[in-house]
C-alpha cells in the first residue's frame, strides 16, 4: 500500500513488461536467440527479472490476469515480431516465446535434472538451433 496504493497498481506494476521485453531482446538478429536463452537461464538464478514465469503464474489472478495477458502479447510478442524479417513474423514470434516459455518452466517447476545440470552456455548451444531459424524466418509462414 506504502508504494502503490492499491493491489490493481501493484498488480499492474508487477505485469509490466516493457523494461524486461527490452532487456531479452537486446542483441543483434544473427545472436538473438542465443542471448534470450542466456537472458532467460539469468532470470532463473535470480540475476534479473523473468518475464516468461510471471505471465505463466498471472493466470492465478483471475480479476486482472487478462490485462497481464494483454501486456505480455503487445510488449513481449508484438514487440518480437515486430523485429522480425520476413513472412509469418507474428506467428514465429508466438512459437519463440513458447520454446521460452518451455524452457523456463522446466527449470522453474519441472526442474529437469539433465538440463539443469548443463552450463549456460551448453543449453544455448542446445537451444539456438530450435529458436534461431524462428527468428530469422526460416519457419512456416502466417496461416
Amino acid at each position: 500500500m506504502k508504494y502503490y496504493g492499491t493491489k490493481e497498481h501493484l498488480f499492474t506494476q508487477v505485469f509490466t513488461f516493457d523494461s524486461d521485453a527490452t532487456a531479452l531482446f537486446d542483441a543483434p538478429l544473427d545472436c538473438l536467440a542465443r542471448h534470450m536463452v542466456l537472458h532467460l537461464l539469468a532470470t532463473q538464478r535470480g540475476q534479473t527479472r523473468d518475464p516468461i514465469l510471471r505471465i505463466a503464474f498471472s493466470r492465478h489472478h483471475l480479476e486482472l490476469g487478462g490485462q497481464a495477458r494483454a501486456n505480455f502479447r503487445t510488449q513481449v510478442i508484438d514487440a518480437l515480431a515486430a523485429r522480425l524479417p520476413g513472412a509469418g513474423a507474428a506467428l514465429r514470434a508466438e512459437m519463440a516465446v513458447g520454446v521460452l516459455l518451455g524452457l523456463a518452466a522446466l527449470y522453474a517447476t519441472v526442474q529437469a535434472d539433465q538440463l539443469t545440470q548443463l552450463a549456460p552456455d551448453e543449453v544455448a548451444d542446445l537451444y539456438v538451433p530450435l529458436l534461431q531459424p524462428l527468428l530469422c524466418g526460416e519457419a512456416p509462414a502466417d496461416r
